[in-house]
C-alpha cells in the first residue's frame, strides 16, 4: 500500500525501527568486545592499521583465535543475510503489488 505510507509510518513505527536498528549494533558491538576479552595478549600492541577493528585486534592474539574468527564471520554473514532478506521481501510486495494492477496502461506505468 505505497499511498498509505503516512498512515502506516507513524512515530511509534518509526521509533520502534530505530530502536531495533540501535538494539541491534549494540548486541553486535557487546558479541564482538565479548569475543576479544577472551583472548590473550602477549606481543606488541601496535595495530598496524589505521582503523582499530575486531580483526586487526585478532592479530595481536597469541591464543588461538580460531573460535573468535568464525563467531566473528557468522555474526556479520548473519547480518548481511537478514537485512539482504528484508530487501528481497520488499522487493517481492512490491512486484506482487505491480502484479495486482488490472489495466496494462497502470501495469506498465508501474514497471517503467
Amino acid at each position: 500500500k505505497p499511498l498509505h505510507y503516512t498512515t502506516t509510518m507513524t512515530t511509534g513505527v518509526c521509533a520502534r525501527l530505530a530502536i531495533g536498528s540501535y538494539m541491534s549494533g549494540f548486541l553486535n558491538a557487546s558479541v564482538d568486545v565479548g569475543d576479544t576479552f577472551h583472548l590473550s595478549f602477549c606481543n606488541s600492541n601496535v595495530i598496524h592499521h589505521f582503523f582499530c577493528d575486531i580483526p586487526a585486534v585478532m592479530a595481536l592474539s597469541c591464543s588461538n583465535r580460531h573460535v573468535s574468527e568464525l563467531v566473528l564471520v557468522f555474526v556479520a554473514s548473519f547480518h548481511i543475510f537478514l537485512a539482504l532478506l528484508i530487501i528481497l521481501i520488499s522487493y517481492l510486495f512490491i512486484f506482487i503489488t505491480i502484479l495486482k494492477i488490472p489495466s496494462v496502461e497502470g501495469y506498465l506505468k508501474a514497471i517503467s
